[in-house]
C-alpha cells in the first residue's frame, strides 16, 4: 500500500532507484525490506539537500529521500495514524 502511494512519475531518489524500476521486482524488493526493518539493519540513506527558491525570491530547504526510505516512511504513517 505504501509503495503504491508514492507518485509512479516522481524524479528517482537519491538512491538512483525510480518507481518503475522498483516495481519491477516488487515482491523481492518488499520482502528484502521488510526483512531489513524488522532486523534494524536498513542504514539511514544520505539525504540530498538543496535550496528552492520560490517565485517570490524567498528560499526553503529542499530535501530528497531515498524510495525505500519513503515507502518506509508512508508505512510508519499509516500504522501511526491507525492508533
Amino acid at each position: 500500500m505504501a509503495f503504491f502511494a508514492l507518485k509512479r512519475d516522481a524524479v528517482c531518489g537519491v538512491d538512483g532507484l525510480t518507481w518503475p524500476t522498483y516495481e519491477a521486482d516488487l515482491d523481492r524488493n518488499l520482502t528484502d525490506l521488510h526483512e531489513r526493518v524488522h532486523h534494524g539493519s536498513i542504514p539511514g540513506t544520505a539525504i540530498t539537500q538543496g535550496v528552492h527558491t520560490e517565485a517570490d525570491g524567498k528560499q526553503r530547504p529542499l530535501a530528497v529521500a531515498a524510495l525505500e526510505d519513503k515507502i518506509v516512511q508512508r508505512a510508519t504513517t499509516a500504522v501511526l495514524n491507525a492508533i
